[in-house]
């Protein structure tokens, strides 16, 4: 069997959590947005398949260099990557955990508008 490498153990675990987080955010944010449980599911589903996929788009031929850049940064797999073969990067934590905040945030404020509009 041999010895575990514990750096990929680690990272895999902060990794899925830190995934875990940033998608339970976007599902909550959607589910705010309606009041129908399936819409919210679907919808979630969708935006979460897209923030997992965008990166794909990035390689197409006819992508400007700039916005391909960006729509890998984008890319929820490409965070994750590094991370589930054990290198913690603080950029990726901070991605991660902005984009938590950022859809934890519009959660809050999609609450509070439909508490204020009655």
């Amino acid at each position: 069997m041999g010895d575990l490498d514990w750096g990929p153990v680690v990272g895999g675990y902060l990794g899925s959590m830190l995934l875990g987080a940033a998608c339970i955010a976007v599902g909550l944010w959607v589910s705010a947005l309606t009041r129908n449980q399936i819409v919210a599911w679907l919808v979630g589903a969708m935006a979460l398949l897209m923030l997992n996929l965008v990166g794909n788009a990035a390689f197409a031929e006819s992508m400007p260099q700039g916005l391909g850049r960006a729509l890998i940064e984008a890319d929820f797999s490409f965070h994750f990557r590094s991370m589930s073969r054990g290198v913690v990067d603080l950029a990726d934590l901070i991605f991660y955990g902005a984009v938590t905040a950022f859809f934890l945030c519009l959660n809050g404020l999609a609450i509070e508008r439909r508490r204020w509009a009655g």
